[in-house]
């Protein structure tokens, strides 16, 4: 029997951590029109042009097929380097 689809929901705020732009700029570039919260691609998109610098990388590196599993464990590295001691 196949599983039950999943769904996913995300808000304005969660495409504002994503690219540093504040959420009224989010909310401008869907009155706008660059912008379709509701459609996956319109937001794929948009974030492949709006996401901050490391994203970006990350986005990069696989789209030229690197290994998810490798760029999950460096990025988990990177914020546990950066968490002070307690």
């Amino acid at each position: 029997m196949p599983r039950k689809p999943s769904e996913w929901t995300y808000s304005y705020l969660d495409l504002a951590k994503l690219t540093g732009l504040s959420q009224n700029a989010i909310h401008q570039a869907v009155t706008r029109g660059n912008l379709d919260p509701g459609n996956l691609e319109s937001v794929l998109v948009w974030l492949s042009r709006q996401a901050n610098p490391e994203l970006k990388r990350a986005m990069l590196r696989h789209a030229l097929y690197e290994d998810a599993d490798t760029v999950a464990n460096r990025a988990k590295a990177k914020r546990k380097k950066r968490k002070p001691e307690s």
